[in-house]
């Protein structure tokens, strides 16, 4: 790694580490407790835009490569890759099994976590379970990040022009 890893992008964290992802698609890991770098790698071809925690020890980066990687905080190489549609992931989510990520072309994909391949330590690739495409009477302007509310399973969506509509 240069000098300069770029402008910090997205940061996710636990009681004990800090995953920080930047512009230049390098992933740092920090120790939150005493506070040097664990780990840090190339770990897109391009802009981290998102990530979000799995579970204490794993987490997930979205880039402006079009990729959704699952990483575990001991390795460097990824679990497992999830492509969407053709167009890079704006904002990621988790739900039980479920990966939710947006476009910013108003695109929601929903993947599943398959335990296989975690328990095998195989990288492959996934295509979206389901794609739903937000038309412009159900939000308008661009899609910019959701929360996902868990009591009954709907979204709570926001556009780059200041709406805010709830999904079934």
């Amino acid at each position: 790694m240069g000098p300069s890893v770029g402008v910090i992008r997205t940061m996710c964290a636990t009681s004990t580490w800090v995953a920080v992802g930047f512009s230049s698609g390098v992933i740092s890991i920090i120790d939150i407790r005493m506070g040097p770098i664990l780990r840090m790698w190339q770990a897109h071809d391009s802009d981290i835009t998102t990530s979000c925690l799995i579970s204490p020890t794993n987490f997930l980066t979205a880039s402006m490569d079009q990729t959704v990687a699952h990483w575990e905080t001991t390795s460097t190489t990824p679990r497992m890759v999830y492509r969407p549609i053709t167009e890079p992931v704006t904002t990621v989510r988790t739900y039980h099994t479920e990966i939710v990520s947006s476009s910013s072309s108003n695109r929601i994909n929903i993947h599943r976590l398959l335990n296989t391949d975690f328990q095998n330590g195989k990288v492959g690739l996934d295509k979206p379970t389901a794609v739903t495409k937000l038309r412009s009477e159900t939000l308008k302007g661009t899609l910019s990040t959701f929360r996902i509310l868990p009591m009954k399973r709907q979204l709570l969506v926001s556009s780059d022009s200041g709406a805010i509509s709830l999904l079934a």
